[in-house]
């Protein structure tokens, strides 16, 4: 199942094997020998260099790269390649064996962001603890003292500022506490579709009120999920408020459940309208204390602290966006045979 391919010496495919086309995105290989090229299809590195190294060295083996297919889509594989000469040593064209391991990178991406909620865990915990008291001692003299001072002078103002931006001390503070806190998760039989129409019933008036329509579309077949309804809430709405934030002016959000019964997964997805995100920032939304927004309006915690919810489901959370098209959350959660029913 891996691509087996032969190129010449100036990188155009001469052959290469169905499944090898299949992972390029072709039909067959008929559709791309003598008719495409390795650089077509080559990120990283560049060509030239690869081919430099291959012909001074021979070979290369189990080298990284990433390529893009037909369908522009990335795949990471391992390319094993061999220069081929002939009996006075000049080069003919090349001859290699290319392993996708897409699925493994992925893997390793998803463990380095569990370490870093771990890590940053622990971090916040500790921070938190030690300077919520010293906050609550002076958001406590700061309202004392705004007592004694007369409405409208100067220094009454300037306490009221000291007090405001203590209080969103403190909220940071209580992400943090919220985020380290290893809370009991009690696993019941939820109807997914039931909870996200119970957060939607929140929200939906006061988005209403700001030009945002919020609609529902979801599938008859969703089976009985084993999970923690308040903590799977809790990361509907932060989804939702996302989405919200993102959109300037009028705008729409869908939300969406299916169900896969092959992979036995329930799917929901959060579509908006919004501006996208940039994909220089798309592989970091993920990560704690990553925020857009302005100095005040967000912690960095509300994905951080929904992918955390998630994986403990043993799900998935994932983004696709671009730039002025707006943006999909889905997330992805197992079924349980023994809850798997109507």
């Amino acid at each position: 199942m891996d691509l087996i391919f032969v190129a010449d010496r100036a990188g155009r495919l001469m052959d290469i094997n169905p499944a090898g086309a299949m992972l390029l995105g072709a039909e067959s290989p008929v559709e791309l020998i003598q008719s495409a090229h390795c650089a077509d299809f080559l990120v990283t590195p560049k060509i030239d260099v690869l081919f430099r190294e291959i012909t001074a060295k021979g070979f290369v083996k189990d080298r990284e790269c990433v390529l893009k297919t037909k369908t522009d889509e990335r795949r990471h594989v391992l390319l094993s390649s061999t220069a081929h000469k002939d009996n006075r040593g000049r080069l003919i064209g090349h001859e290699g064996i290319v392993k996708d391991i897409t699925h493994r990178k992925n893997m390793e991406l998803q463990l380095i962001q569990a370490d870093k909620l771990a890590s940053i865990g622990q971090l916040a915990s500790g921070v938190a603890h030690e300077i919520n008291n010293p906050m609550g001692l002076i958001l406590g003299y700061t309202q004392l003292m705004i007592r004694g001072e007369s409405t409208g002078v100067e220094q009454a103002e300037d306490l009221k500022t000291i007090e405001k931006h203590v209080r969103n001390c403190k909220a940071i503070v209580q992400a943090l506490l919220n985020f380290a806190r290893k809370t009991e998760t009690r696993w019941t039989r939820i109807r997914i579709n039931e909870t996200i129409q119970s957060v939607v019933d929140v929200i939906q008036h006061p988005f209403e009120l700001d030009n945002i329509r919020t609609s529902v579309s979801f599938a008859d077949d969703i089976p009985v999920v084993s999970g923690d309804s308040e903590k799977l809430k809790q990361v509907f709405i932060n989804l939702l408020m996302n989405a919200r934030q993102a959109i300037s002016g009028e705008g729409q959000i869908a939300v969406t459940t299916n169900y896969d019964p092959g992979a036995g997964t329930v799917f929901v997805g959060v579509e908006d309208t919004g501006a996208g995100i940039d994909p220089r920032i798309l592989g970091k939304i993920f990560d704690p204390f990553f925020t857009t927004k302005p100095t005040g309006q967000g912690t960095g915690l509300g994905l951080s602290v929904s992918y955390g919810i998630i994986k403990e489901h043993n799900g998935e959370i994932s983004v696709q966006s671009e730039p002025g098209w707006g943006a999909v959350f889905t997330v992805a959660l197992p079924v349980d045979p023994e809850t798997a029913v109507q």
